[in-house]
C-alpha cells in the first residue's frame, strides 16, 4: 500500500548551485547531502514530501517520482500485475531502505521504497 509521495527528483546541470538555491533561496531543509553521488534531499516545512536534486547524467531521466509504501513486495507485485514495468529486482540500501525502480510510458522513473525496519516516513 502506498503511504505517500516521498519526493520528486530533479536533474540539474549545476548541482552545487541547485543545492544552494533550494536551501538558501526557497528555504527547504536539507536532510541528506551526498556530494560524492551528487544527490541532495530537501524536506518541505510540513515534512509531507521532499525535493531531491541530482547531477544530470546521460541516460538518466530529468524527473523521477519516489513513493513510499508499507509493503514493497506486495505493492510492486500489484503494480506489475496492472502492467507496470520494473527496471530490475528490489535492492537493499545500507541506508536502511529497500527500493525497486519502474519506468512509466514516457520513460520517467518511478521509485518505490520501504524502510527496511518497517518504520513509516522518517
Amino acid at each position: 500500500m502506498l503511504r505517500r509521495l516521498a519526493f520528486v527528483e530533479l536533474a540539474v546541470d549545476d548541482w552545487d548551485a541547485a543545492v544552494r538555491y533550494y536551501r538558501d533561496v526557497i528555504g527547504l531543509r536539507l536532510v541528506h547531502h551526498d556530494a560524492d553521488r551528487r544527490w541532495a534531499l530537501f524536506q518541505l516545512p510540513a515534512g509531507d514530501a521532499g525535493v531531491a536534486v541530482f547531477q544530470r547524467a546521460a541516460g538518466k531521466p530529468d524527473v523521477a517520482l519516489t513513493f513510499e509504501c508499507s509493503d514493497l513486495d506486495a505493492t510492486a507485485a500489484e503494480w506489475i500485475g496492472r502492467g507496470a514495468r520494473p527496471l530490475g529486482e528490489p535492492t537493499t540500501s545500507p541506508e536502511g531502505y529497500r527500493l525497486i525502480r519502474f519506468v512509466d510510458p514516457a520513460g520517467r522513473r518511478l521509485n518505490l521504497f520501504e524502510f527496511a525496519d518497517g518504520d513509516a516516513a522518517r
